[in-house]
């Protein structure tokens, strides 16, 4: 039985390992309930309008979009330290470990924890109506802040202003910020 489990992780590991060589994103069942959305275009700044219940929204290739999830205690920290472990066990390019865009769309989610995405890199981080999403932890963007070029809410309950500026102040290459619709009262100095 032991053997069969080793076995059976060790096949898992190399299937994976052959799925990363051939594509710009992991196996979607390494990071479910979220997909990565890639396409075998030359540019990676490629713009898709992916489509929602509601919206259009776009998203760039080779990023990973969370949405629909009802579960409140979904724990998507560690689906990205898991994907975090499976890039470093297989020594894959560091190319493999950025991505453009991290779309969480539609949640149940009210906190992003610290160190959210482990060692993955968002240059885009997009934040669309999660209603319930009232927290993020002031270190939550740890590993990705030095990436972060694009910063955007709607429709959140994020009110810790303080906090969400402090955060935001950490990314040292943020070109756009937009926040629409949510529950901030104040904007510090």
């Amino acid at each position: 039985m032991f053997q069969t489990r080793i076995f059976s992780t060790i096949l898992f590991i190399i299937v994976q390992y052959f799925i990363f060589v051939h594509s710009q994103c992991p196996s979607n069942v390494l990071i479910e309930p979220c997909l990565c959305i890639e396409n075998n275009s030359s540019t990676n700044n490629e713009m898709v309008l992916y489509p929602t219940l509601t919206d259009m929204i776009p998203i760039r290739q080779k990023s990973i979009v969370c949405e629909n999830i009802k579960n409140s205690s979904i724990d998507l920290r560690s689906i990205f330290i898991k994907l975090s472990t499976i890039l470093a066990t297989n020594n894959q390019s560091y190319n493999l470990t950025n991505f453009n865009d991290f779309l969480l769309h539609n949640t149940e989610i009210n906190h992003l924890p610290e160190n959210i995405f482990g060692n993955i890199t968002f240059s885009y981080i997009i934040l669309y109506h999660n209603t319930l999403l009232n927290s993020i932890d002031i270190n939550a963007f740890n590993n990705t802040r030095n990436y972060v070029e694009v910063f955007r809410t709607l429709n959140t309950s994020l009110s810790d202003s303080k906090t969400l500026f402090t955060i935001i102040n950490e990314f040292k290459n943020l070109r756009l910020l937009s926040m629409e619709n949510d529950k901030l009262k104040s904007i510090p100095d």
